[in-house]
């Protein structure tokens, strides 16, 4: 539970973004302050929301949208697998582990950055399942697809306490889903092959992602960031 934040509701992320966002096609909502993960007010106070991944399947309705508006603090995640958008997030300050993945990814137009490392958009088929990849117990990759979310700028980040940003001219307010770039089917399997002679292992069971946190690519934009 967050108790009822200081910012007024036309002033949160999702007051000033979210409709815009849901227009192009993307299921938007609201990020609980504080967190990385999606919540409603209830009573004057903050909560999380358990069935948030309804939003994976289908749109905020009209009067969803008009209530979230009001929620005070209330930041950005986009719910995933609607519309086919995917992200990939890549966390690594690694050179070497960039440019192999660089090599399987395609450039995403869009593309945010966090704490540290970057998100980048696609789309892509329900044959794409969410899946993360970790090396000596560091995770580097999480494929995030159908039925896990991300949280999007401006929304305030909880360990940096400064917002999300964007590191490309397109964002999700000027994208459609289907000028995404698209990602293929196999992409969990390439990412895999990219990172073996980095030390990474297949597990013999692959673990789904639960929810979307994560990182990015390209060391350029890495470069603009900081």
């Amino acid at each position: 539970m967050t108790a009822f934040a200081n910012k007024p509701a036309a002033d949160a992320p999702y007051a000033l973004h979210g409709e815009r966002i849901a227009d192009l096609g993307y299921s938007v909502i609201p990020c609980r302050p504080g967190s990385k993960r999606p919540g409603e007010f209830i009573a004057g106070n903050w909560y999380g929301k358990f069935s948030w991944s309804q939003y994976c399947d289908r749109a905020p309705t009209e009067y969803e949208l008009r209530t979230w508006t009001r929620w005070p603090d209330a930041g950005l995640c986009v719910a995933l697998g609607f519309n086919d958008v995917i992200a990939v997030d890549v966390d690594t300050d690694d050179d070497a582990m960039r440019s192999a993945l660089s090599a399987v990814l395609p450039h995403s137009t869009v593309t945010k950055r966090g704490e540290k490392g970057f998100t980048a958009f696609y789309r892509g088929s329900r044959k794409i399942e969410p899946r993360h990849f970790d090396i000596n117990k560091s995770r580097i990759v999480d494929l995030l697809a159908y039925g896990t979310q991300t949280v999007i700028p401006p929304t305030v980040h909880p360990d940096t306490q400064r917002p999300y940003v964007w590191l490309t001219d397109d964002t999700l307010e000027n994208t459609h889903p289907r000028d995404l770039p698209e990602l293929p089917d196999d992409i969990a399997d390439q990412i895999a092959d990219a990172l073996e002679p980095f030390g990474y292992f297949a597990p013999t069971h692959i673990t789904r992602v639960s929810d979307g946190l994560g990182g990015g690519i390209w060391r350029d934009l890495n470069t603009q960031a900081l």
